[in-house]
């Protein structure tokens, strides 16, 4: 039994050196000739192939009893010279996790890459891509796609093949609508089509039944679909900066829901029933036209922050003293001063709680 006893912890031994030095043994490459010519290329799982690569490196750290305070900062590299093709010896890669193809001037991905069964992360942004020759063969492993910048305004029917992807990102795009193949995607948790030339958003988006994010800012939204609020997941909405004039009355059914971002559209009022969204803990609604705070909000208990300036309110209820806010912005408001000094018992009380008063 006592020899036994040895021969195994001997073997567990043997077990955690060839670990580490397999943990040791991965690379990370910042430059096209070291990923080309390294002699071990089944150890490199990050690439990282950007016109302007940098890192994040620590700086510094304190430590105060139990607790470890991190500083980090990014470095840039030396810039690589921008690539027009993706290099085949790629191919050779086996282990590649991360694919950093940024401010290149590509315009083909090839359906090839995406046989790496090990990659899960590639970003093509600010690329010239075409959308005809953005083609992915069917894979269950990749989950984060970036092709943000890359003047796309549509893709190929290849995007439904990548069935595992969790993160989207196409912002700063020609995009007038998304296309229908993204509905395919039933993975996605983040979905972000910030700065782009949407007019609408299709009925079909309650098919991404495990969105999180929706990030449509800085588009030509005017209406949003009561199909959206079919999300049970959602718990970021973010429609800044579109023409939207109201939510839709089931907006209550968005019970994950925890931020909503309505910056300046053309909205006057909400719906009565929000309040049941018991999770929200940030309403931005500045830049509207709400002539008269609504007061269905103070009931909404988690609610944190709270950004209603540059509306058109002439007052402001007694009631946001009863609330558990951290931040209240009512600045640029019309408000009506003529009774200061109950407006001034208000704020201060607001301040004896700690809450965080731009006005």
């Amino acid at each position: 039994m006592k020899s036994f006893l040895i021969l195994l912890f001997i073997l567990l031994n043997e077990t955690l050196a060839f670990s580490q030095i397999k943990q040791k043994q991965k690379q990370t490459c910042y430059k096209l000739t070291d990923a080309k010519n390294t002699t071990r290329p089944d150890t490199v799982t990050i690439l990282n192939l950007a016109h302007k690569p940098n890192i994040i490196v620590e700086i510094h750290s304190i430590i105060v009893g139990k607790d470890t305070t991190k500083t980090y900062v990014t470095k840039d590299l030396d810039s690589n010279s921008r690539i027009t093709a993706i290099p085949k010896f790629l191919k050779k890669i086996k282990n590649l996790r991360e694919l950093n193809l940024s401010e290149n001037k590509i315009k083909r991905f090839p359906a090839w890459l995406t046989k790496n069964d090990s990659l899960q992360k590639i970003d093509l942004s600010e690329n010239i891509l075409d959308y005809r020759k953005l083609k992915f063969k069917k894979n269950n492993f990749l989950k984060i796609l970036n092709i943000a910048g890359c003047r796309l305004n549509n893709f190929s029917y290849h995007i439904k093949n990548n069935k595992r992807l969790e993160i989207l990102i196409a912002a700063n795009n020609d995009f007038e609508i998304i296309p229908r193949y993204v509905f395919s995607l039933k993975s996605l948790k983040t979905l972000n089509f910030y700065r782009n030339t949407l007019s609408s958003i299709p009925s079909e988006i309650n098919l991404l039944i495990n969105l999180e994010v929706l990030d449509l800012y800085h588009n030509h939204i005017n209406v949003i679909p009561p199909s959206l609020c079919e999300i049970k997941s959602l718990k970021s909405l973010a429609l800044s900066y579109n023409n939207i004039t109201e939510l839709p009355d089931n907006i209550n059914s968005l019970l994950s829901l925890e931020e909503l971002y309505l910056r300046n559209n053309k909205i006057s009022s909400l719906p009565e029933n929000i309040n049941h969204l018991s999770n929200l803990k940030a309403l931005l609604i500045s830049d509207n036209v709400f002539k008269l705070f609504p007061m269905q909000i103070i009931e909404m208990e988690r609610l944190e922050e709270i950004d209603i300036s540059s509306n058109l309110l002439k007052n402001i209820p007694d009631e946001l003293s009863k609330m558990k806010l951290k931040i209240l912005n009512i600045r640029s408001n019309p408000l009506n001063y003529e009774d200061y000094k109950v407006y001034s018992l208000l704020i201060n009380k607001l301040k004896e709680n700690k809450v965080n008063v731009l006005d």
